[in-house]
């Protein structure tokens, strides 16, 4: 086990709210954004960043209509944020004239910048991974399309979030793509990780995804590529056997598959049941390969946690665009939640307690803030 210090690190006083979106001004020059795009030219009303600012605030505050928020921007705890008072009706307009495009701009800006905070990766020790997944939202509107909603599982109309995200104690979003319910993710993968090779470097990281992205052309593709992955099997998949070493409950095999490709195939034996992992890996260990698989998981609960936390999937617009500005202001919020925990070393609290202590002005006296950090937990 790694050691702690029982130094706790103190917190300035202030408003928790303010402390957050002063890391936006921090790390993204968003007035160079409005010179460049002359966003703000015909909104004297209500600028870009303040708009920002409303939409997670929103958020923080579990504001799910227009004229809820607006109702709160009435209130002491706002004015004590420092936020502008806005008309439902005002705010509306904004939403449907305001290019979401500005607001995407904006949290690639965020991302690109926090690239710097080298603790990101220090969290991911031997090897860094890169998980690519989707989640669908459930909406009725003449845009949304019918899909697959694993949630309810039957065919729903909605829309798609496709992300690509550093997983574990700090999952942080690289990238997302939204599209109609009925697209899959085998036609927006490519996208995706061609945004993440802005970021990083593909031949640094493990890929990891499911069986969602399955495609024989993808892994001699990425293979080719150099871009190592990792993905479950499909089961009835045909292959050739080339060699294989057996120990415990882990079988360890080289296959080729039908087009040729040579690859390798971890299959364990949990009771009575069988899961199997599809690699082109050969120089980790089979437990490191499920290790570094397993932390695909951490993406399900980013999901889980934009949607039961912060409302990602409750939209107060009904116009496609006001929708897209809150769910790129949502991404935004999570990331400087992320960079909350990094600055104020959170690094094990979890983002409800984060939101906790911004809606409320607090920080608890028992708190998480240690100087230090037990690596062995992350």
């Amino acid at each position: 086990m790694g050691c702690k210090t029982n130094k706790i690190i103190g917190i300035k006083n202030g408003r928790r709210f303010k402390d957050l979106v002063n890391f936006l001004n921090e790390n993204v020059d968003i007035k160079e954004i409005t010179r460049w795009t002359e966003i703000d030219l015909y909104s004297k009303k209500l600028d870009l960043l303040s708009h920002i600012e409303l939409i997670i605030w929103s958020a923080i505050k579990d504001c799910e209509k227009l004229r809820e928020l607006s109702d709160a921007l009435k209130g002491a705890d706002a004015r004590k944020d420092g936020l502008i008072q806005i008309s439902s009706s005002q705010l509306s307009k904004v939403n449907k004239t305001r290019d979401y495009r500005i607001f995407v701009l904006t949290f690639y800006e965020l991302v690109y910048s926090m690239r710097k905070y080298h603790i990101l990766w220090k969290f991911k020790k031997a090897f860094k991974i890169l998980g690519i997944d989707s989640s669908f939202i459930k909406i009725n509107r003449d845009f949304a399309r019918l899909g697959y909603c694993s949630s309810t599982k039957s065919i729903e109309k909605g829309i798609k979030i496709h992300l690509a995200a550093l997983p574990g104690k700090l999952t942080l979003p690289l990238t997302a793509m939204i599209t109609p319910g009925d697209v899959s993710e085998q036609k927006e993968f490519d996208y995706v990780l061609d945004d993440c090779s802005i970021m990083i470097d593909l031949m640094k990281v493990i890929l990891v995804f499911d069986k969602g992205y399955w495609n024989f052309d993808r892994f001699a593709d990425l293979t080719e590529r150099g871009i190592r992955f990792i993905t479950l099997m499909k089961k009835g998949t045909v292959y050739e056997v080339i060699s294989e070493k057996n120990w415990k409950n882990i079988s360890d095999k080289k296959i080729r598959l039908s087009n040729s490709l040579e690859l390798r195939l971890i299959q364990v034996k949990i009771c009575d049941e069988i899961e199997e992992y599809l690699t082109n890996i050969f120089d980790l260990s089979a437990n490191d390969i499920l290790l570094a698989y397993n932390q695909r998981w951490d993406i399900e609960i980013f999901f889980r946690e934009i949607k039961s936390y912060l409302k990602i999937d409750h939209f107060m617009s009904k116009t496609l665009n006001g929708m897209l500005i809150q769910i790129f202001c949502t991404l935004i919020a999570y990331a400087l939640m992320v960079l909350f925990k990094i600055i104020y070393g959170l690094y094990w609290v979890s983002i409800i307690e984060i939101k906790r202590w911004v809606k409320y002005n607090m920080i608890e006296e028992k708190s998480y803030l240690w100087e230090g950090i037990d690596n062995s937990i992350i």
